[in-house]
């Protein structure tokens, strides 16, 4: 029996069960003590699906079965089940820079691809929070990135404000359609249009004078006076 983890004890944590059997099973076989009372909790990585479809109650149930051990240990850490693997890999135990797992990782897939591409390569570059490194590393739809999705919002909050009075969409039901290519039609019904809004509409009248015209329209009128 080797001994990498020899003088240590573990607790593992995280709600598949297999997975946590097999982890328990390589730090025993490596001389590693299996006790509430750790040095070391291993956080075995959720499932991905569980992010997709917001169930993650069983994951977050884990960090606080780790919490709960960290109150019965002095200098606990929390390492991502991704450092035993290494460890068992490496023939000693290897350094905890990028396997350490703080509360708001455990729902970070970036997070978790880090540490697979920890394990893969064998060394660390940069840590796995760097978000430009697993961006070059992984398709831009494995990582989730709530300041992406807040930007993208924001552009096509802008895009839709940028109205040009040139560019016109229209939904027509009949042949009072205009379209923007026929400009002298599309001039003429900016004209009236204006001296029917100096003139004033009735309550709802000029909903319906673009109903009568079996025309939706959306442009950029400026000032009626």
């Amino acid at each position: 029996m080797r001994s990498i983890f020899s003088g240590q004890s573990f607790w593992v944590v995280g709600h598949e069960k297999e997975k946590k059997s097999q982890i328990e099973k390589k730090i025993r076989d490596d001389g590693g003590l299996i006790s509430p009372k750790a040095t070391r909790i291993i956080i075995i990585e959720p499932d991905i699906k569980t992010f997709k479809n917001n169930h993650i109650a069983e994951a977050y149930k884990a960090i606080e079965e780790a919490e709960a051990v960290d109150h019965l240990s002095s200098d606990c850490i929390s390492l991502a089940e991704g450092w035993v693997k290494r460890s068992v890999e490496r023939g000693n135990m290897v350094d905890r820079k990028g396997y350490q797992v703080k509360k708001q990782d455990l729902c970070n897939v970036a997070f978790w691809k880090g540490i697979g591409a920890i394990s893969n390569d064998g060394d660390i570059p940069l840590a796995p929070r760097d978000k430009a490194t697993l961006a070059n590393r992984y398709a831009d739809d494995d990582i989730i990135d709530l300041t992406e999705i807040e930007e993208t919002e924001s552009e096509d909050k802008e895009e839709q404000s940028d109205v040009n009075a040139n560019t016109i969409q229209s939904k027509t039901k009949g042949l009072d359609s205009v379209l923007p290519r026929d400009q002298a039609a599309f001039d003429n019904l900016i004209v009236n249009l204006k001296a029917q809004a100096k003139r004033g509409f009735e309550p709802g009248g000029f909903s319906k004078l673009l109903k009568d015209r079996h025309l939706t329209i959306f442009l950029v009128l400026g000032s009626a006076s």
